[in-house]
Parts: structure tokens; C-alpha cells; sequence
């Protein structure tokens, strides 16, 4: 089985990639759903996970099967070669990547531009410790072990983790912004997730005339 992959992989790199990609979308959105978040069957978002395997099918599997190719023109070699691929992978790729799904899975949920761009800077800055932490030892393994012709292969296998993560941080992303919008109004040219947050954050100014007045009141009536 593993030799007839290989083959096909080989003669279809593209093809077989994205399709084991989309494979491995569907079935981190499930395990999250079903397992981390106790989903019945009844009660699974089956749009959600449409939404998951149509972006890894049609912009991350594609976009990181060129990236790695680009990676492969490092003219470093041995150790420093895997060093190199390694940090461009995690301080160019993964920002670049991240940014760019928490966008479209807003935009693919119905929110607008700014709002996928409120979610992404939101979400990032908690998705890229983690990141770095589950990605750097796998892409040491990879750039310095793996043939180039399975790494694609190799991080697909274990994105069916990182895929579980990234459901339930983009599901938390989401209902947090289903929320900011309910009853919240919104300024000319803020998005609703900004004026949710300006509300949660900032403190309302006192009003100096009503605390004089008040303050004249209480004192009335102690007299």
C-alpha cells in the first residue's frame, strides 16, 4: 500500500497531496467536533467542515507544495541547510498561513473583509507559540530526513493534530464575534468586533458635571 502511494505520489504530486490534504481536513474538523467538543452525530456542523476541507484543498495544500519547493532553493547544506528551511518555514510560512485561513474562514462564514482581518489579528498572536512549539521539531525531522517527495505527505500526517487545534481555536474565533455582534452597534467605518471590544476594554468617562451633582445631592441630604 505504502509502496503504490509512493508511485502515485510520484507521477501525481500535486494531485495526491491535496487530495490527502482535504482528507486530513475532514477528519481533524471531526475529531474536534466529536471528540474535544462532544458533537452527536445529529448535532455535527457539516458546513464547518466543508469549509475546512475547501480551504486546504484549494489554498493551503497548493500554496505550501510550492512553498517547499522554494525552500528546496536554499543552497545551504547539512545542518545549517536544515536551520534555514526551518526558520524561513516558521517566521515566514507560518505568520503568512495563519493570517491567510483565519481570513478566508471568515469570509467563507459570511463575515466581511475586516472582520476576517479583526479574526485573524485576534487569533493569531495565541495560534503561533503554539505553533512554533508543535511545528519546529516536525519540520527538523522533515527538511533533514524526509525525501522531498513524501514532505508534503509528512505534514499532512501530522496536521490531522494541528488541523483538531486549529478548529477549535477558529470555532472560539467565531462565536466570539457571533456575540460581539449581537446588540452592539458599530461606528462609521468599525467593524463590530472593534466596537465589542472597545466596549469590554475601554473604561466610559465619568461625567464631572453629573458626579457634582451628585456629590450636592448626598450632601443636601445629610443636612
Amino acid at each position: 500500500m505504502l509502496h503504490f502511494f509512493a508511485a502515485i505520489a510520484r507521477r501525481h504530486p500535486l494531485s495526491t497531496q491535496v487530495a490527502t490534504g482535504g482528507v486530513i481536513a475532514a477528519l481533524g474538523d471531526q475529531l474536534m467536533q466529536r471528540s474535544l467538543e462532544g458533537s452527536k452525530s445529529r448535532d455535527l456542523d457539516w458546513e464547518r467542515t466543508a469549509r475546512f476541507v475547501a480551504i486546504r484543498i484549494a489554498v493551503v495544500t497548493p500554496c505550501y507544495f510550492g512553498w517547499i519547493s522554494l525552500l528546496e532553493r536554499v543552497t545551504l547544506t547539512g545542518k545549517k541547510g536544515v536551520f534555514a528551511k526551518v526558520a524561513l518555514d516558521s517566521l515566514v510560512w507560518t505568520p503568512s498561513f495563519q493570517c491567510t485561513f483565519f481570513l478566508c474562514m471568515g469570509l467563507l462564514e459570511g463575515f466581511t473583509i475586516q472582520e476576517g482581518c479583526d479574526r485573524a489579528a485576534q487569533t493569531v498572536p495565541m495560534t503561533m507559540p503554539a505553533s512554533w512549539l508543535f511545528w519546529i521539531p516536525l519540520q527538523t525531522i522533515n527538511f533533514w530526513l524526509i525525501p522531498i517527495h513524501y514532505r508534503v505527505t509528512w505534514v499532512n500526517g501530522c496536521s490531522v493534530v494541528w488541523t483538531t487545534l486549529m478548529s477549535g481555536f477558529n470555532e472560539w474565533a467565531r462565536n466570539t464575534q457571533q456575540q460581539a455582534q449581537k446588540g452592539i452597534p458599530k461606528t462609521a467605518g468599525q467593524s463590530q468586533t472593534e466596537s465589542a471590544i472597545e466596549r469590554e476594554t475601554v473604561p466610559q468617562p465619568s461625567c464631572p458635571r453629573a458626579a457634582g451633582y451628585q456629590s450636592r445631592h448626598m450632601h443636601s441630604a445629610s443636612q
